[in-house]
């Protein structure tokens, strides 16, 4: 399984690997599920046009895998939404009693990751260059254009 962690702040939740079965991203998967649900004073996250807003969006994201990963891995409840405590002595600990059940990292950008070293003529992709060539935009920007002119209707 691989637990990479982003710039020590969280365990990145983007890059998932691991065997059949893995009870940490069943119930994550599971967590995202009730979330999406019941978090809107019990029922269904608002959805307008389809989109859920970015902060219900988010709450499902990073904060959600993390609280599972420390859970389920760590046997420890966290809690939060962004920086995490610690994160640099978790990898440090998953690498001394995980041995090869669990690979993590610090991930810095495509080019410098536990699963990319640097190599000549490596460059970080800018997204933005992404979305001017292929004509689009990030989803975040249609979230928050939508959740703007549905709240001024």
């Amino acid at each position: 399984m691989c637990l990479p962690i982003y710039l020590d702040v969280n365990f990145a939740q983007s890059i998932v690997c691991s065997s059949p079965r893995n009870r940490l991203h069943a119930e994550i998967v599971r967590q995202m599920s009730r979330h999406r649900m019941t978090s809107n004073g019990g029922g269904p996250l608002e959805r307008r046009g389809g989109w859920a807003s970015s902060d219900a969006l988010f709450a499902m994201g990073p904060p959600l895998f993390n609280r599972m990963v420390f859970r389920i891995v760590f046997g420890v409840s966290q809690s939060g939404r962004g920086d995490i405590p610690g994160m640099e002595e978790s990898m440090r600990a998953l690498r001394r009693g995980a041995g090869d059940l669990i690979a993590t990292g610090q991930f810095l950008d495509e080019c410098h990751s536990f699963i990319a070293d640097p190599f000549e003529g490596c460059r970080r992709r800018d997204r933005a260059e992404l979305y001017r060539r292929y004509n689009m935009t990030s989803w975040g920007q249609a979230v928050r254009r939508r959740w703007a002119f549905e709240s001024v209707e």
